[in-house]
Parts: C-alpha cells; structure tokens; sequence
C-alpha cells in the first residue's frame, strides 16, 4: 500500500503543470492558438454536409439527409396526429417578428391597395387604404402613435392624429406586395402587423403568414446548390426549416383555450412574434427571397406540409452552416439531452468539392487578451481537455475577484466571448487533448475541485452517471460500497475473498470492492460482532471516513490527542487524532477548527479531498 501511494505521490506532483505551455519566449506576454473548424453550434443538420452527401451520391434524398444527420426520426407531415391542432389548421399561425422597438414602420403596397387599421390592437378602425405605390408610416409618440402618408415633396403628413398605438396592413389580394422601407424587403401572402411592448418603447413589425409561405422565403442555402447541382440539399432544408418553425411557434404562442393574449407579456415585450427574423431563429427574406431563390422556393413547395418526427412529434431540428467533420451531441452545445440529436459523420462539410471557407479555422490570443474576454484578471495556462466534438478547455488563473482558479469550460462557453466560428476546438498552441483531465460540468467554484480533477486523473473516479461521466455530483453523500470503490483504487488492493464474506452486499456492484477491502482488513463489517453485514448502501460518517484512512494508509501516529472538542465520546476518536497528526485533517469548522464533526455524513466531494490529502500528506 505505501509504495503505492509514493507512486501516486510522483503522479499529483506531475499533474500541477498540466496546462499547455503558451506559445512564447520568456520575455514576451505568453499567446494561445485556438484551431478547430466548422461555423454555427454544430447540433442537428450540416448545410455543407448535405450539400456534400450529394455531391458525392447525385441519388440520395432529402430523407436519407435528414436520417442521417437526425437519428432514428422519419418524415412525415402537418397533420392534426403529429402538431397542435391550432398550428395545423390556422390559415396564417406563423408571427414573425421583423424589427423591433423602432421609431417608425414604413411600408408601401407594390401591386394593389392595402386596408390600413389603426388606434389600438383590439378595436382598431380601418378606414383608410393605402393605393399602390403610396409610401406610409406608423409613426410612434410619447403619447400614442399616428398614421401618416408621404406627400409628393416627401414629408409625412398625419392622416389620424395621435391615438393609441398598434394597426395592420392587409393587402388586398394574396398577389399584392408590401414593401418594407425600414429594411428594403418585400413580402406577400400574409399581413403587416404593427405591435408596441406593453413596458417598452417604440414599435415591433410582425408579418403574419401561413407556414408554406414562409418556408418558401428562407434564406439560409445558397440558391445555386440547388437545380441539377443538389436540389435534395434544398429540399432538406425545407423540411427542417418548416419543422423548426412549427416546434418554435408552437412553443411560444398560447394555445386557443387561453386567448386573448396570443402571446406571454414577455414575448410581446419582446418582438410580439412566435419566430423571429434573424440568425437565431431563422432568417426570413419574405417574397424578397422567394423570388430571387427559385431553386429554395421549389423545394419548399415539393416538399410542402413535410416535417420531422420523432415518435409522432416534431422533432426539434437545429441546424448549422458546417463542422469540422462530426456534428455534436446536443447536450455539448445547448441544455437538454435529446436522442436524435447525436454526433454523427460530417466529412463531407470538410470535402474540396464543397468550398467550404471554415473547414478549418485559427484564433491568436494573448494571455491578456483572454483574461479581457473572459472577464479575469489574469490567465496563466490554458489546456484542452477534451477535443472536438464535445471541446473542453480548462483555463487557469485568476478571476474578477482575485481568487486563484481552474475552470473548465464548453467549447459552447467560449464561442461568444472568444469570438469563435464553431465550438469545435481540436488544438490549443497545437496540442490535441490532454488524456486523463475529467470533463465534470458540476465542479467549478467547489473548494473542493482541484482534488476532484486530481482524483480523475488518478483513475479513482470516472464520474457519476455513466455512460457521459460528465458530472461528479460533489453534493451526494458517499455510501460505504461506494467508499470501498474508492479506497481500493486508491491504495491498490486487487485480492478478493475466497468465500462470500458478508450477507447484504449479494448483487451490489461494489461487492468485489468490498471483498477486497475485508481482506486488507480495512473494514470488519458494520453489525459487531456479528460483523456479517457490511451496509454498503449506508452513508459514510466522518468519523467512520477517519478509521477507514487510517487502517487504508496504516497511520499510527495519534500525537497528544484530544485535538478536538467533539470527539470525546465517539469509537473512532484516535482514529481521528492520528487522521489530524498525518495532515488528513484540520477539522469542520474553520477558521477555529476545534471540532470534527464526527457523525456528518461526507460527501464526494469532501471524500475526493479526504483521499488526495491521504496520497500527499497535506
């Protein structure tokens, strides 16, 4: 046991100087090289990967596209079995939210006249009509809002005076266009609403549409992949395009029974729209996109009422420019975990063929420059701790507060602040993935985090929800089965008992742990003198924690005792004393420190710190 704790000694004094050397010479302020690949979050459909599956296979459909980069969904359509009834049947569900909180909404019908309502969202009057051509304007005061017309030498009359805010624009045939002048695009097929937040300022434009129309003028596919070159690429657009649109105003529209309102007080504060106009939910150029995009136009329309399930539901299709040749797990990237969202193949967004820019991509920072970013004061190392998919980067230093730290961040963590394309970071100053640095999500600001990370990278623990082992859950308490786990890792024990020594551990994983720790005489059992049951699913109290140190590292050193007020009176009170003479142990009430707490329950985390004290000595 004592020759295995020196070598587990030499291994903790490695591990302090595990962060990548910076890329500079001693004079000069250290730098680091990010490298990795793709742009956008890397979850769900690859736009150069589809676009790269046919290219290379000319036969292969959007449905094969879609399965593959969507695990274990089909393709199916709207219907009232697979959506909400309101979002299948309603003519026009989808609200999507132009611009935001502006002065003024200026429009003009392009084709045929408008109906223009105004003075308010719930009884408007609309009595007036903007003929083809005319440019108007919502205009919003402190004190309400007016409607005004542009006159031949170019200045906005009022036509209304002020009245309450809110109106619609509503052509007067589906054919008829109307022209955003704040943002030079055009729409069709639905109708111009005119909303103010309930405690903001200004006024948000929203065009109400049905869904075909809108999946027919989304921008996100260059046009000329489609025609001959990859139509089935634009055709799984389409689909995950119209699927993202059904699952996001769905989520964000009160159903039927609870209207009015139709949207929280939240959402109307924010945009008064299901689906925004942008890169965060999807961007909409209106009949503006569907007539300079024919190819994406097509394949909304063959693929019309089409959507992604998943057990009869839509699926929640996010998608991304490309990676860096596989996608990842959604987990990695945003908060749920869902199983078809998983990392799958994505050479082909990599390929020649495809011309894709950010295959691969590079970021200098200075150390200083990344404490900015950041928001520390200082950065001293920087490791990656696993590569893509699923990065991981530890960065040591000190924080805002001038506390000294080691945080492991998600490559999702450190896209905005690092201003990178992708998460998907596969080196650091060209070193791939340090081996054996745990990714635990659940440690960062624990006092006890360092002796956790050194306890993964002893192979101790391995976390605690296999199979992702991506938490240590440091709040749990230990229980003696999973105590025997530790300790025989620990000290190395690898001889088990010829015979069934104790009755209550049948059938617990820790059995042959536990075994092993009766035969090292580290435990007796916990029912004397009996001692044929072991308890493993029992907690572990600290002072237990003491006995099972000292038999474990063979303390005998108890010193002039008494070291604590609270011990007294406990069996394990020189267990205890010589837990405090080897350094193991300071006590449980800082900074006084006179009691041990000897009936507390210890947690993982306390125990990780426990162990790793026990292999040093301090």
């Amino acid at each position: 046991m004592i020759k295995r704790a020196l070598v587990l000694l030499a291994s903790l004094t490695a591990m302090s100087s595990f962060a990548v050397t910076p890329a500079a010479s001693a004079e000069e302020e250290p730098t680091f090289v990010f490298d990795g690949g793709g742009w956008g979050h890397g979850v769900g459909l690859s736009q150069f990967g589809a676009y790269g599956m046919v290219l290379e296979d000319p036969t292969i459909t959007a449905e094969q596209i879609i399965e593959h980069y969507y695990q274990g969904v089909t393709v199916g359509t709207i219907s009232t079995d697979t959506v909400a009834e309101w979002i299948a049947t309603e003519e026009m569900p989808l609200w999507v939210g132009l611009f935001q909180k502006e002065a003024t909404v200026t429009f003009k019908p392009v084709g045929g006249p408008a109906t223009l309502c105004y003075g308010g969202n719930e009884e408007p009057t609309c009595d007036l009509q903007a003929q083809d051509g005319e440019i108007w304007q919502f205009q919003y005061f402190s004190g309400g809002c007016e409607l005004a017309r542009k006159d031949p030498e170019g200045t906005y009359v009022g036509q209304t005076g002020v009245l309450p805010c809110g109106g619609s624009v509503t052509p007067a045939s589906p054919d008829i266009i109307i022209d955003m002048v704040n943002i030079s695009t055009q729409y069709k097929n639905g109708i111009l609403r005119v909303r103010i937040p309930p405690t903001e300022i200004g006024l948000h434009a929203v065009w109400q549409t049905g869904i075909e129309s809108y999946v027919r003028g989304i921008a996100e596919m260059p046009d000329s992949w489609g025609g001959t070159v990859a139509q089935a690429a634009l055709e799984a657009q389409a689909i995950v395009a119209r699927t993202y649109a059904v699952n996001r105003a769905t989520a964000r529209t009160r159903p039927p029974e609870t209207r009015p309102p139709l949207f929280t007080p939240q959402r109307e504060n924010s945009c008064w729209c299901n689906l925004r106009d942008d890169i965060y939910d999807q961007v909409f150029n209106g009949w503006t996109g569907e007539s300079k995009k024919p190819n994406s136009a097509l394949a909304a329309t063959d693929t019309a009422g089409q959507v992604v399930l998943f057990d009869g539901s839509t699926a929640q299709t996010y998608y991304f420019s490309s990676s860096f040749g596989e996608t990842e797990n959604v987990e990695d990237v945003f908060v749920q975990t869902l199983p078809y969202l998983r990392s799958v193949d994505d050479h082909w967004a990599t390929g020649a063929a495809v011309g894709n820019t950010f295959a691969r991509w590079s970021v200098t920072y200075t150390a200083s420059e990344l404490a900015t970013r950041l928001g520390w004061q200082r950065v001293d190392g920087v490791d990656l701790t696993s590569s893509a998919p699923g990065s991981r980067v530890r960065v040591q230093g000190v924080d805002s507060a001038g506390t000294a730290i080691s945080k492991e961040f998600r490559g999702e963590d450190l896209r905005s602040p690092l201003s990178l394309l992708s998460p998907q970071i596969t080196s650091i100053n060209g070193a791939g993935a340090t081996a054996g640095v745990p990714n635990f999500m659940d440690i960062d600001g624990s006092v006890h985090e360092a002796d956790i990370v050194a306890l993964a990278q002893l192979g101790i623990t391995k976390g605690c929800n296999p199979p992702d082992n991506d938490r240590f859950c440091p709040d749990d308490l230990v229980t003696r089965g999973q105590m025997a786990a530790f300790l025989g890792r620990a000290v190395g024990l690898s001889m088990g008992a010829d015979d069934d020594v104790f009755t209550d551990d049948n059938g617990s994983v820790f059995e042959t742990d536990i075994e092993r720790l009766w035969v090292a005489r580290i435990t007796r059992g916990c029912n004397p003198p009996d001692n044929d049951r072991y308890c493993p699913d029992n907690p572990v109290t600290r002072g237990q924690m003491a006995a099972f140190l000292g038999r474990s590292f063979g303390y005998t050193d108890a010193g002039a005792g008494d070291f604590f007020t609270d011990d007294d009176l406990s069996i394990f009170e020189n267990d205890i004393d010589r837990l405090f003479v080897a350094g193991v142990t300071k006590g449980c009430n800082p900074p006084d420190n006179d009691r041990y707490c000897p009936d507390e329950s210890v947690t993982r985390a306390q125990m990780a710190s426990f162990i790793v004290r026990a292999l040093t000595g301090s």
